[in-house]
């Protein structure tokens, strides 16, 4: 019959197992053991071992798979003793776990007020002693706890004011080879990484964990050591105490319990453990860190070959985890720190060498950044642009340099000489990330808090196309994260966005909020003190909080899986972070917005084991690291490259109509159910023209998705073929975004960064200046976002001159990639939609009347795509009046009834269009030598371009009916045909050449 195998999971650093194979055949076991190579941080509950080891975070990540302690026990110093010898017992299915470890929590001083001295050491190490303790302190390996041994036995103890004076070896040398013999010979069971989160605390007293650098002050003085102990749990501050113990599977099979008991009896007996610790020499035996002695020769010699034998791990007993920083003598040689620590170094050497950039950003969010590209993210660099990848928006893209690191890892397109030409001229590196320059780069930002919006824009779009797509294949289940800082959450444009998230239920979104309390001007206290947690959840998130995004990397990588696992919500991730982590300036202000000194880039190297001259420098293992993390995104899109394949034949006209959706891919023949109007027909306000031609299209254009800022029945945007988008409907195309037009715009850039959905968004035209930042951000990101923005001109009458638009029309034409149409008439409103929807690099702006306006004569959608055209001609022309909107009527009854003067009316409804066309035709339009007259109902300001007299708004406009408003600011027949009387006389009677408008450098 053949032995039962018990699975042992001694953790992720596993010794040679020869050699522990030799240790238990001397007990004669009737069962075999299989020593597992097993990181209980990162398991699925089917690959748990048989018998493991487990501390206090791993055995909150299992606390379903192993038998608890029973609840009942207290850990405090009275009954240390008790806990120390829990046996095991078989009742009613529990097994209670036998402690390894004792770590005990310890009051650490940061300010040094306490002053406080404990008189209980020869107590505690009586109690470890004799309860067969190997481990003491607020420790978690086996490594400290050698070099502590190595002091008792060669150190005497006196006591002389309460202090404890250890004699240590006579001579330092003698002292570093016994260490090195035990960095040589031991095996450590912890897989944890050790968390210096409570070095970040604000409280005065922390509880520490895994810390001994802070019990003990300890001074080198003629080759011996006084070493004082600061502080040791007694009665009055130990609060409670944290068990390492050995624990069996819950899953066990049942004929393996008996033989995991006595295994469990022997891994934690004392000769056992002893055999542990004098294990000999080999290269997987594995320490954990290298802290060593400040300012010291040898200490640097011991450093580096600890370093060159893949030795990681000396913890010293001396200063604190800022001192050793501050020293350079921190090594970290674990394979996920060394992968943070290149972002961190490659981060700040790209901003140090631009002599430009943010390097404080990147620093301290390199822990979540490799956390989310490491584990999460599904990306594949050969391909960027595949539709079901995750997306990630960098809010704060300050940071950018982090942005781009990060791409050049994943291995995109971005080699390390486009990071050296960080912020140069023509490089794939600018200064803020810009989408369609950097590959891989999702989205454009800089201006704080631009990128939430994208984040919930594009959320949407995702929840939209996955509800319409995913009915037998999971077509689109991608994920939109996002990082921002404390600005971001500053600006309002983010609260509008969140607020919509949250309302809307959009699940796929996780934003990741860098907290690390710092903005140019210094301390957020300063200025922003708002709970966010608070803020979040009132919106309908749910919120999880980090506190250590400087180093726990688990607890990151915890906080993302839970986000992932939560529906019906978005989730935010409150990550307090250190702003600059691991520089001199760390935590201040100084480091926001300035390249650290070459000393401090040299600081933050030697803290990671780096090079500290060498610039750009990438560990190859590093790259083997994310070449494995690229190869999953790749394998996650082949995967789906097949799925849509299946997804294609079986359903041929519904891939068609995918390919729409995802990549705007256009319908055949869609213009050709624009309206048309006849001169015949009643006038009616270019705003119902909107509606008449946005429901013309939405049932053909099926990609066509919009809303209003609140205005529905006044922009007239509803869509009658289809419901409202809301949170248990994805399927909707009509939007209600709220009084939110700056979310609104932003949330448009992320509808369109996502996906082929055409985004039209609706307010008043006056109140797109509440948007002009996410417009503006827009149209340098070429996006194609159409804006229908009604309410046009002092034609709106009553509502007066906070509403009606003056400036506004200038200041978007003065806007470059942005087509501002004013159309004259219903004809011209259709042109208008026929050209924002061909052209989709450019934004468009569609000003659009209150007041009802003729059906001209000459009008087409066609003429629009010219920019300008001849609407009402003449023979002989001698005068032109230039308008739009509804003064074009206006000017057309000019013409008519001037009976001195031959004029020609040009319909002038897009001036980015018109700079478009040949010269040839321009010229055929604008008539070299005879005077042109500019009308229109909004600022003069740009129309001396085309026109030699300018007749519009002065000022701002009033309260009123409209007939009275056009009457009072002159924008009637009468007047205007005074003033171009006026422009003719003055060069005939001056004899003056007309200057030519079209004739410029």
């Amino acid at each position: 019959m053949s032995k039962v195998t018990i699975s042992v999971g001694l953790g992720n650093f596993l010794p040679d197992t020869s050699i522990l194979n030799q240790i238990f055949e001397k007990e004669n076991l009737e069962f075999n053991i299989n020593f597992v190579n097993w990181d209980p941080l990162n398991v699925n509950s089917n690959e748990i071992p048989d018998l493991f080891f487990v501390n206090g975070t791993a055995s909150e990540h299992l606390k379903n798979n192993f038998y608890e302690i029973e609840q009942n026990e207290s850990f405090n110093l009275n009954n240390f003793a008790n806990c120390s010898k829990l046996n095991l017992i078989n009742n009613n299915n529990k097994l209670i776990g036998i402690p390894s470890t004792i770590r005990l929590p310890c009051l650490f001083d940061r300010s040094n007020k306490l002053n406080t001295t404990i008189t209980n050491l020869e107590q505690l190490l009586n109690l470890a002693k004799s309860n067969n303790l190997n481990f003491i302190w607020s420790i978690n390996s086996p490594v400290i706890i050698s070099i502590l041994y190595l002091f008792l036995q060669n150190s005497k103890i006196s006591n002389s004011n309460n202090n404890y004076n250890w004699q240590l070896p006579s001579t330092f040398d003698q002292l570093n080879n016994e260490i090195l013999t035990i960095l040589r010979n031991i095996v450590t069971y912890s897989t944890l990484e050790q968390s210096n989160s409570f070095f970040n605390s604000n409280s005065l007293i922390d509880i520490l964990i895994g810390s001994s650098e802070l019990l003990l002050n300890q001074s080198f003085e003629n080759n011996s050591t006084t070493i004082t102990i600061k502080s040791i749990p007694n009665e009055n501050n130990l609060q409670s105490a944290f068990v390492d113990f050995f624990a069996i599977n819950k899953s066990i099979d049942s004929s393996k319990i008996n033989f995991a008991l006595k295994l469990l009896n022997l891994i934690t007996s004392k000769s056992i453990l002893s055999q542990l610790l004098q294990l000999k020499s080999n290269q997987n035996v594995i320490p954990a860190r290298i802290d060593l002695e400040l300012n010291s020769n040898i200490s640097k010699q011991l450093a580096q070959l600890a370093y060159s034998n893949n030795v990681v791990a000396f913890p010293s007993l001396n200063f604190t985890i800022n001192q050793l920083y501050q020293s350079g003598l921190l090594i970290q040689r674990n394979a996920q720190h060394e992968a943070v620590a290149a972002i961190r170094c490659l981060s700040a050497d790209t901003v140090v060498n631009a002599k430009s950039g943010h390097p404080g950003m990147p620093m301290g969010m390199a822990p979540a950044a490799y956390v989310l590209w490491n584990y999460f993210i599904n990306y594949d660099p050969k391909e960027p642009k595949w539709f079901n990848r995750d997306r990630w928006i960098l809010s704060n893209g300050h940071g950018c340099a982090l942005q781009y690191t990060m791409l050049h890892l994943a291995g995109f397109d971005l080699s390390i000489d486009d990071l050296k030409r960080f912020r140069q001229l023509h490089s794939k590196t600018p200064g803020h990330p810009e989408v369609g320059i950097t590959p891989g780069v999702e989205a454009t930002t800089g201006p704080l808090g631009q990128g939430i919006g994208n984040g919930v824009g594009m959320a949407i779009a995702q929840a939209h196309i996955a509800q319409l797509f995913n009915e037998k294949y999971n077509l689109v289940d991608n994920y939109i994260y996002v990082f921002c800082g404390d600005g971001c959450l500053m600006e309002g444009v983010s609260l509008e966005a969140i607020s919509l998230a949250g309302h809307l239920g959009l699940e796929k979104l996780i934003i990741i909020y860098d907290d690390n309390k710092i903005t140019i001007d210094g301390s957020t206290d300063l200025a922003f003190t708002q709970n966010m947690n608070l803020t979040f959840e009132s919106c309908g998130w749910h919120v999880i909080q980090v506190n250590d995004g400087d180093s726990n990397l688990l607890e990151i990588k915890e906080a993302i899986s839970k986000a992932r696992s939560i529906s019906g919500k978005p989730k935010l991730i409150k990550l307090r972070t250190t702003i600059g982590y691991t520089s001199k300036q760390e935590g201040t202000k100084e480091v926001h917005g300035s390249p650290i000194s070459l000393e401090d880039l040299q600081f933050v190297k030697l803290q990671s084991g780096f090079p500290k001259d060498k610039a750009f420098y990438v560990p190859e293992n590093v790259y083997q690291k994310f070449a494995l993390t690229s190869e999953r995104g790749q394998n996650a899109h082949n995967q789906w490259r097949n799925l849509y394949a299946k997804f294609a034949q079986e359903n041929p006209e519904k891939a068609v109509e995918f390919e729409q959706y995802a990549y705007g891919r256009l319908p055949n023949d869609w213009q050709t159910v624009l309206p048309k109007w006849t001169p015949e027909k009643p006038a009616i306000a270019t705003r119902q023209a909107s509606f008449e031609v946005l429901n013309a299209l939405a049932p053909v254009l099926k990609t066509l998705i919009g809303g209003s800022a609140d205005l529905t029945p006044s922009n007239l945007t509803n869509l009658k073929c289809s419901g409202d988008f809301k949170k248990d409907n994805h399927k909707g195309r009509y939007i209600r975004f709220g009084v939110r037009e700056h979310g609104m715009a932003a949330i448009g850039n992320g509808i369109t960064l996502y996906s082929g959905l055409i985004p039209y968004l609706g307010t008043f035209l006056n109140f797109v200046g509440y948007a002009a930042g996410a417009v503006r951000v827009g149209a340098l990101s070429e996006l194609g976002v159409i804006y229908v923005g009604t309410h046009d001109s002092i034609g709106l009458g009553e509502d007066g001159p906070t509403h009606q638009p003056i400036e506004i029309i200038a200041s978007l034409r003065a806007m470059p990639h942005v087509h501002v149409f004013r159309p004259a008439d219903p004809n011209e409103v259709s042109g208008a939609y026929l050209c924002a929807i061909e052209d989709r690099k450019m934004t468009s702006v569609i000003a659009l009347t209150r007041q009802a306006v003729p059906n001209l004569i000459n009008s087409s959608a066609e003429n629009v795509r010219k920019g300008a055209y001849v609407i009402h001609d003449c023979e002989n022309v001698q005068a032109i009046l230039l308008a739009t909107g509804s003064e074009v009527s206006i000017c057309i009854d000019v013409a008519k009834q001037s009976k001195d003067i031959a004029i020609r009316v040009v319909s002038f409804p897009c001036w980015s269009l018109f700079e478009r066309q040949s010269e040839q035709y321009k010229r055929s339009v604008l008539l070299e030598g005879v005077p042109i007259v500019s009308v229109e109902a909004a600022a003069m300001f740009g129309w001396e371009r085309y026109s030699h007299h300018q007749i519009g708004m002065k000022t701002f406009g009033a309260s009123g009916p409209a007939k009275d408003l056009y009457e009072y600011f002159g924008l009637t027949v009468k007047n205007i045909l005074a003033e171009t009387s006026k422009v003719v006389n003055f060069f005939r009677s001056q004899q003056t050449h007309v200057p030519d408008v079209l004739r410029r450098f």
